[in-house]
């Protein structure tokens, strides 16, 4: 797990780990709040084991910093993000399967709606200067990322 990589450079490790694991517990494609949504579910769960209020707090709010776009501030805000983001920069194999999972998303979208879309979403990849924040992130995924990215623009033309 990309996690374990990069624990050792994160400061509060239980709550990004925590984060990780609730941040898509709940996942509609056609919904825009499945981060509030999951945010929420890991609040419940987290409140029912009695974990501080404070650190449930932190948690919900990093679970909601991964809708993008989102700006993290601290450290291991953008490595939560970075992880999050990962995917972009994998093996073309990998990555191309991830795009096919995106469409099964998102398959009751008719085509011309779908290409526009994701389009949208992978143009604003392209946009930015760095796709990852964090030094790991960006020396591992960025090429590889900007590769995958105009790839798969070049499929949607």
């Amino acid at each position: 797990m990309l996690f374990d990589e990069i624990a050792d450079s994160i400061t509060k490790p239980f709550d990004i780990e925590v984060a990780i694991w609730f941040h898509d517990a709940i996942y509609y494609p056609m919904k825009n709040d499945n981060e509030k949504m999951s945010s929420n579910y890991a609040k419940v769960f987290l409140e029912s084991i009695r974990l501080d209020s404070i650190k449930i707090r932190e948690i919900e709010h990093l679970i909601l910093l991964t809708k993008h776009p989102s700006t993290p501030i601290t450290s291991d805000e953008k490595y939560l993000i970075d992880i999050d983001l990962s995917i972009l920069g994998t093996k073309c194999k990998i990555y191309n399967n991830y795009e096919l999972q995106i469409r099964e998303e998102y398959i009751l979208v008719p085509d011309s709606l779908y290409i526009e879309g994701r389009k949208k979403v992978l143009n604003s990849f392209v946009k930015l200067d760095n796709i990852f924040q964090t030094k790991y992130f960006y020396e591992k995924y960025e090429t590889k990322a900007r590769q995958n990215i105009n790839l798969a623009l070049k499929q949607l033309y």
